[in-house]
């Protein structure tokens, strides 16, 4: 991974006279996974929404394979905490969405939608309804609509935040499948120093509203990761750093 994909730079964002983003610039590899850690309110989803076109920065930019895609949705798929799913449609129906919207959901779609649930472990709930799935069922759902977008950047916003902690351990191995078997590259939203290190390439922190990059640390422990590596000392000492950079830094404030 030596090519850039993403590069955020110099975006800032105000809301009127309130500073809720600070300077912020990030090179983002082709293929890398990227986790963002820090307080409540300090600007990560607002990151994502420029990075998605759905906030205008106030200043800054951001560039994707040579073009400024700020203030232009549609260039990256979004997946939010909350799966939003459509209750009246189905797995295969919710996959499709997308393309429902746009008038063009064909029988090609829907087929390619039913081979992508079986390949990720739904096959046997394509006919379902969302309120007949568990929560990691919707889930899996939600970033397999999100995948049917053909998107290159994938933005996940907490998408494991309301999940037990069992699950949420399954989906997070899950994701790395995915990720590794589709070659996208991700951003991801999480408030759990453990998610951050298990899933990511480098865990980027951030400081306490207007919020800022306060530090990037390389995750340097081997791949695949499984529940055993939650316990080496390479995993505990990176997560010491990254609690570190969080606590002492609000400490300070």
């Amino acid at each position: 991974m030596t090519d850039s994909k993403l590069t955020i730079d110099r975006v800032e964002v105000r809301f009127d006279q309130t500073l809720a983003l600070s300077e912020t610039s990030l090179e983002v590899k082709d293929g890398e996974f990227i986790t963002l850690v820090g307080p409540s309110g300090c600007g990560k989803t607002t990151l994502m929404n420029v990075i998605a076109g759905l906030q205008r920065p106030t200043s800054g930019r951001v560039m994707m394979n040579g073009s400024n895609i700020a203030d232009k949705p549609g260039n990256v798929g979004y997946m939010f905490q909350k799966d939003l799913l459509i209750p009246w449609r189905t797995v295969t129906g919710n996959i499709v969405l997308g393309a429902a919207l746009t008038g063009r959901a064909t029988k090609s779609d829907r087929a390619a939608a039913r081979q992508l649930a079986a390949r990720y472990g739904l096959g046997d709930f394509v006919d379902h309804y969302p309120h007949a799935l568990s929560g990691g069922m919707r889930q899996r759902v939600a970033l397999m609509r999100t995948l049917a977008f053909h998107k290159d950047v994938l933005l996940l916003d907490e998408p494991f935040g309301a999940l037990d902690a069992q699950t949420r351990l399954e989906m997070q191995q899950w994701l790395l499948e995915v990720w590794a078997d589709s070659g996208r590259t991700v951003l991801f939203i999480t408030h759990d120093v453990d998610e951050a290190v298990f899933l990511a390439d480098r865990v980027v922190v951030m400081s306490a509203r207007p919020g800022r990059i306060q530090a990037v640390h390389e995750v340097t422990v081997p791949r695949p990761r499984t529940v055993d590596t939650l316990m080496t000392p390479e995993f505990m000492d990176l997560k010491s750093q990254v609690l570190s950079g969080l606590y002492h830094h609000k400490e300070a404030k």
